[in-house]
């Protein structure tokens, strides 16, 4: 098989076996032993024990209301077959089975990692290939090369340092591009007007275009400023929609600018904050306008 095999050859000694093979067989403790090609009866035990289940199990009955029925009737099937001795043996199957399990050695405490160890060059784009599909990975890193594993249902990316720097879904797609708006907000940055129309956007989270579209078309300058401020804080995008609304009760005459939603972000009881009724708090922003007015007047008419 290709995926035992990395390199092909007449003789056995001169097979190669492919690396995740090789780390399969670290894992589980056991020696790699390849048959002699178009030999299928070097390994005929295996291939006898599924035919002779088979017919043991289905021979007389074969037609079942659900698999859960099918399941059930094997396992007893099984059971039944384990309960007698081998050919030329006096103990049962399972009283052998029972022996070798005690000879094995301790199943391994770490799961096997199943992930396919890659490594890919990241382009122009900030993006890496996987397959025929391009994922993104934090802009400062165009032109490096990284480590990636492949799942099969996930991509993680790699820096040098062994940290994990990209999480992306595994795609089934071609050709497609992948990206995350967290990985292209220094370049955003230089060019706040290129993330209207951009396909970072367009594939961002529901919940962060739709706070873009509402509040922010007109100032992605300050989206910018904002995202990059979570990034920095490791703060939530419902930190970041709770902090947009505080910020539209207080002062709805007024668009959000950066420096009141990073207060409703950073303040420590911003609950207590949106919760005074505006009629209240309009009344302290007055007396507290007053107080100061009266305090210039002193100070202009003393002197």
């Amino acid at each position: 098989m290709r995926t035992a095999v990395a390199k092909f050859a007449v003789s056995n000694k001169d097979k190669k076996a492919t690396e995740t093979l090789l780390k399969l067989s670290v894992y589980y403790c056991f020696s790699i032993r390849f048959c002699n090609a178009y030999r299928g009866n070097e390994k005929g035990h295996v291939e006898r024990s599924v035919e002779y289940v088979r017919r043991k199990a289905f021979g007389l009955t074969d037609s079942f209301d659900s698999r859960d029925q099918a399941n059930q009737h094997l396992l007893e099937i099984l059971q039944s077959l384990n309960l007698r001795p081998a050919a030329g043996q006096t103990q049962t199957i399972h009283q052998r089975h029972q022996q070798a399990l005690e000879q094995m050695r301790p199943t391994p405490v770490s799961p096997y990692d199943v992930g396919q160890l890659h490594r890919a060059k990241v382009d122009k784009y900030s993006c890496i290939k996987v397959d025929t599909n391009y994922y993104s990975v934090p802009d400062n890193l165009v032109g490096e090369r990284l480590d990636v594993k492949i799942y099969p249902h996930q991509i993680i990316a790699y820096n040098t340092d062994n940290q994990s720097i990209a999480k992306h879904e595994r795609h089934r797609t071609r050709f497609q591009y992948y990206l995350q708006i967290d990985h292209y907000l220094i370049t955003l940055s230089r060019k706040p007007g290129a993330l209207k129309g951009s396909l970072t956007l367009l594939q961002a989270d529901a919940t962060l275009r739709a706070i873009f579209k509402q509040h922010f078309t007109e100032q992605p300058k300050v989206f910018i400023e904002i995202l990059l401020f979570l990034k920095e804080k490791n703060l939530s995008l419902t930190d970041f929609k709770k902090a947009t609304q505080q910020c539209l009760r207080i002062c709805p005459h007024q668009a959000p600018c950066v420096d009141k939603i990073k207060f409703f972000l950073t303040a420590k009881d911003s609950n207590s904050v949106a919760s005074v009724p505006k009629e209240g708090l309009a009344k302290g922003i007055q007396q507290h306008c007053q107080e100061q007015l009266s305090a210039i007047q002193a100070l202009v008419f003393s002197n």
